[in-house]
């Protein structure tokens, strides 16, 4: 078996259909199996499942846990079921959209041996209104890297899992040196390309293989401003991980320490936590060339006074970053920071 596809599904009735005949519909030259691990789902996504397994007995290898593990924990167990030499990566709430997808990205890989990994561009679907973004990356002008990819991901995360097609030694060996650090992280994907992106070269295939699907309510694009803080502030503990466990440019430590801060003082700002306001803040005044930025953060001293303060300051950020075009709604920038996204 030269591939497996990798599905992990949890409450996805309405998803995980187009997603496993997205892969079943794949036209390779070599035979490939779709490992699903499906995490006791509480509507009919297991019965769904399970139908798919009794109509292709040979093509799919159905996972059920007994209880509910997690995202990540699921995830860890299904790629234990996964013995190929590649493995691509589809959720349970995403799809493929190329029939070749598989076959060329596997093809890829056969031929440059020092590459670990292979992504490519995507469509992006609002489930919310069913508006579409066709060619997220090219769309939205962000240029994808072609060296130094281990320090490019540490500042943003490009790669998309739905588009992920990599070699499963490497995906292993990873998860077995995350150790427990694996599970207090809130995403799983952008520790498993650092780890993959420091060992091996990164491949893209400039074409549309997919489409990533942005639900109303999921652990990274919620409507709860603290269950995004926790989600985004986890996201940034990996990235100090990796920069703590290999080292980094000059260079990159500052543009991430630039963000994170950035990412503080806003949401210092909405829940009025003095302390993190003043560290960013002390930070942002000495490395934030923008003077503009500069002006307006003194309103930080202002702003710790009372609540008019407050709401004046916050008044001032929003409509200067909307002027310098750095926030985005409903089409979002950055793929770790969705809707709002500080460049």
């Amino acid at each position: 078996m030269l591939s497996n596809v990798c599905i992990i599904t949890y409450n996805q009735e309405k998803f995980i259909s187009k997603a496993i005949d997205s892969v079943l519909n794949q036209e390779t030259n070599f035979p490939f199996s779709l490992v699903i691990g499906e995490d006791k789902s509480t509507d009919r996504t297991r019965e769904i499942c399970l139908n798919y397994k009794e109509k292709y007995p040979e093509k799919i290898r159905l996972i059920l846990n007994k209880e509910n593990l997690g995202g990540r924990a699921n995830f860890i167990n299904a790629i234990s079921h996964c013995s190929a030499k590649y493995v691509a990566i589809c959720e349970g709430d995403d799809f493929w959209t190329n029939r070749n997808k598989l076959q060329r990205q596997v093809d890829f890989l056969e031929k440059h041996s020092n590459h670990g990994l292979v992504h490519s561009d995507f469509d992006l679907l609002v489930d919310k209104d069913m508006t579409m973004t066709r060619s997220y990356y090219k769309t939205s002008g962000i240029k994808i890297p072609d060296s130094n990819w281990f320090n490019m991901l540490l500042i943003n995360n490009f790669i998309c899992t739905v588009t992920v097609c990599a070699r499963t030694e490497l995906v292993k060996n990873a998860i077995k040196g995350f150790g427990v650090k694996f599970a207090d992280w809130a995403m799983g994907d952008r520790p498993l390309w650092l780890e993959i992106a420091k060992h091996s070269k990164i491949g893209y295939i400039d074409e549309t293989f997919a489409i990533r699907r942005v639900l109303q309510e999921s652990a990274q694009h919620t409507r709860c401003k603290r269950k995004k803080y926790h989600f985004l502030k986890s996201s940034y503990d990996a990235v100090f991980f990796f920069m703590e466990k290999y080292g980094c440019s000059k260079k990159t430590r500052r543009a991430v320490l630039l963000k994170y801060n950035r990412f503080r003082l806003r949401y210092a700002y909405l829940f009025r936590e003095k302390r993190n306001a003043k560290q960013a803040f002390v930070f942002l005044r000495k490395w934030e060339h923008d003077r503009k930025f500069k002006r307006i953060n003194y309103c930080y001293c202002l702003g710790s006074k009372g609540l008019l303060n407050w709401v004046i300051y916050g008044c001032l950020i929003r409509v200067m970053y909307f002027q310098r075009g750095l926030v985005h709604r409903i089409r979002p920038r950055s793929l770790d920071e969705d809707y709002w996204f500080w460049d």
